[in-house]
């Protein structure tokens, strides 16, 4: 090939390498297709088909559910696309031409699928693409289905083909927001490409940076013969295959390619064979519970952020008071609450010099402990070695579920327990009776990545209706965890929602003055969060914002309906009085007792699994929790009885700018419990007069 044709785009090839060659040689693509992609791509080129062709083929419906069929589904065949070789001379891995370009079809973002998807679906020519692509070989009358048109596409449809590449925010405002994945299905040829454990060729997703184009790219892995087809590895990057019946990791990667659209047709009339789908293990292959590595001090020890431990023998003497010093306490800070609300100005003295303060109270994680322990040992700082088991929910996960904690629904750490979750979703689905209108608490799940906020990135699951097409292919792309959806919540009814009942969580203030001996208090006021819609579990709102969250304050289209607590309780008790419940109930028997086993709990362990014994380190800590019934007799009974208080997630170095702002006095209430050791408009949660010792 000359130089010259190279060139005959706007990009030279030797730009198109600088820019790209990262991505490609990470790809695997070999360099000798370099050349070829860059020519196809300047010039649009997507010649697969000159090469390749598109072939339906069936496959009897005993192959996808071995289980037993009612008579009149014995014959039923399940009709797919699979792509061949046409060339008459084959495929030869040493030609360079045989790399190929394939179009995206569709690009959407997880949060904003529902909506994206309303739009392609409103379009006539773009909805027959993507039923076409969705549901294979339909347009012909032999497609084993009794229908004169595909059934609506839904989700977990989009799903199955879904695959996705990440891009960089240069501007982004904060870590968690610092990338983006972005998901696409792959036109009729790319999604036609069906699974193999030894693929003959490999697929990739690749962004081309002059134009901002994407496009997925394949190649062969292998020469391959006249009529041969081509397979790519849907699961690439779990593993070798293996051939144990187990659900392993790979298995459960190859959940969405294992499930054929028309399956749900099929079972529509007949609920109960859903639990006999293949996209499910089989009942009782894995063994129950969880995987011990998520228990282990390794597993803590790899979220460590270089935090060093303080030299305590640096730190026999007693802390400072402001009797010791004869002066007010010099409090450094760079966070704006503490700057504008601090006014006790007899006990604490703002400085702008941190060299020159006793107390440091900062926004950012720090990790200096041993060093501030030998240069400054009479200085404080607002942060505990190793809180983050507290503040990471996989960390804090773990050590509810080693715990057995009430206060924590049942939770997998999706990245080391996939399989294992699979598994306890095929045992709750052979255990259900009519799965359709099943209220078992292990079909709705909540899935969140492992260190986000602000609500980014979670999203509800039900299991009981092919969602885990949707939960593995999210967690390809992002660490989670899978809790048990608090499915039937404590409702609060509100007159600006025609007085339906919403969901509503709350936040307590924990503050931590000392592990070692043990001394921890809750602010007497807390924080109300609610929805913006009735409660419902209907499918078509399970994925909507408004119904099924409370986090508003970064939501642009929706509203943040605030009630103090002062206003709070005596709503909550009017509402609740028929049924003989009050919030100081609520809080006296489920919430405290549940803040102070999450307190124990975050300091039972040494480093790195748990909360570090430090006299510099004093910190406040906002855990979010929610109520819910144990059963639908116990929603409409009364009393409290069957009533549980669960923790959501507990943050670290909290925003108290709105406690600042509304309530008078709450930093100098704050810093008077941590520094001064008296505690103001605080419950006491635990005041050990011993050290307390690990077990």
């Amino acid at each position: 090939m000359q130089q010259s044709q190279l060139e005959s785009g706007a990009e030279s090839y030797e730009e198109f390498e600088r820019l790209h060659s990262s991505q490609l040689t990470l790809s695997g693509l070999p360099k000798h297709y370099w050349p070829t992609l860059h020519r196809k791509i300047s010039a649009g080129i997507y010649d697969a088909g000159d090469n390749f062709c598109r072939i339906k083929s069936g496959r009897p419906l005993q192959e996808y559910c071995p289980h037993s069929l009612a008579d009149d589904q014995q014959d039923i065949v399940l009709y797919d696309w699979r792509v061949k070789v046409v060339a008459s001379d084959g495929i030869r891995l040493d030609e360079s031409d045989h790399v190929y370009l394939i179009d995206h079809f569709f690009s959407f973002l997880a949060e904003d699928l529902d909506a994206q998807l309303a739009e392609v679906m409103s379009d006539e020519k773009a909805r027959s693409r993507l039923e076409a692509i969705t549901f294979p070989g339909l347009d012909e009358a032999d497609s084993g289905l009794q229908a004169d048109k595909p059934p609506p596409i839904c989700r977990e449809h989009v799903w199955r083909l879904a695959s996705f590449y990440r891009i960089q925010r240069p501007n982004a405002s904060d870590a968690a927001s610092a990338s983006t994945n972005v998901w696409y299905v792959m036109d009729e040829f790319g999604s036609s490409i069906r699974h193999s454990d030894a693929p003959s060729v490999k697929v990739f997703p690749f962004l081309h940076l002059t134009s901002g184009t994407a496009y997925s790219v394949m190649f062969p892995l292998r020469s391959l013969a006249l009529y041969d087809e081509a397979t790519r590895d849907w699961a690439e990057g779990s593993g070798a295959a293996n051939s144990s019946a187990e659900p392993g990791p790979r298995q459960c990667r190859l959940l969405a390619e294992r499930f054929h659209p028309q399956l749900f047709e099929c079972f529509s009339d007949r609920p109960r064979l859903r639990r006999q789908l293949p996209c499910y293990p089989t009942p009782g292959s894995q063994p129950a519970g969880h995987n011990p590595a998520t228990f282990a001090p390794e597993f803590f020890a790899r979220h460590r952020v270089n935090e060093s431990l303080p030299s305590l023998e640096r730190l026999s003497g007693s802390m400072p008071t402001v009797a010791s010093l004869g002066r007010a306490l010099r409090v450094f800070s760079n966070v704006d609450f503490v700057v504008n609300y601090l006014t006790k100005g007899d006990q604490f003295q703002l400085t702008e010099d941190p060299d020159n303060a006793d107390i440091l109270w900062l926004a950012d994680h720090f990790k200096d402990y041993e060093g501030l322990s030998i240069a400054r040992p009479g200085v404080f700082v607002n942060q505990f070695p190793f809180e983050n088991v507290l503040s990471v929910k996989d960390l804090l996960a773990s050590l509810a579920m080693e715990a057995k904690a009430a206060w924590y629904p049942l939770t997998f750490n999706l990245e080391l327990e996939m399989d294992r979750f699979c598994a306890h979703i095929g045992e709750a689905l052979a255990k259900a009776g009519d799965v359709e209108d099943s209220d078992s608490d292990d079909r709705y799940w909540i899935v969140k990545p492992w260190n986000m906020g602000r609500g980014l990135g979670i999203f509800l699951c039900d299991a009981f209706r092919l969602g885990l097409v949707e939960l593995v292919k999210r967690c390809q792309a992002t660490p989670c965890i899978a809790s048990r959806y608090i499915h039937r919540p404590l409702l609060f009814k509100r007159d600006d929602v025609d007085g339906a009942g919403v969901k509503f969580d709350f936040r307590y203030m924990i503050i931590l003055r000392s592990v070692r001996p043990l001394m921890a208090y809750v602010y007497k006021n807390f924080w109300l969060r609610f929805s913006n819609k009735p409660y419902s579990l209907d499918p078509a709102v399970m994925q909507d914002y408004g119904t099924h969250f409370t986090v508003m304050n970064y939501q642009a289209d929706q509203a943040l309906k605030n009630i103090n607590c002062q206003e709070f309780v005596p709503l909550f008790d009017a509402q609740y009085g028929e049924r003989n419940l009050t919030w100081s109930q609520i809080e006296q028997q489920l919430v405290l007792p549940t803040l102070l086993d999450i307190v124990r709990l975050a300091v039972r362990h040494p480093p790195p699994k748990g909360i570090a014994h430090n006299p510099q380190s004093r910190a406040i800590y906002a855990a979010d929790l929610i109520l819910g019934w144990d059963s639908a007799a116990s929603a409409s009974g009364g009393g409290i009885s069957g009533l549980k208080c669960y923790a959501c997630e507990v943050n670290f170095c909290p925003d108290l700018t709105r406690a600042c702002a509304y309530i008078p006095g709450f930093m100098d209430h704050i810093f008077s419990t941590l520094f001064l050791n008296e505690p103001i408009n605080c419950h006491t949660l635990v005041e050990e007069e011993t050290p307390f010792d690990f077990k």
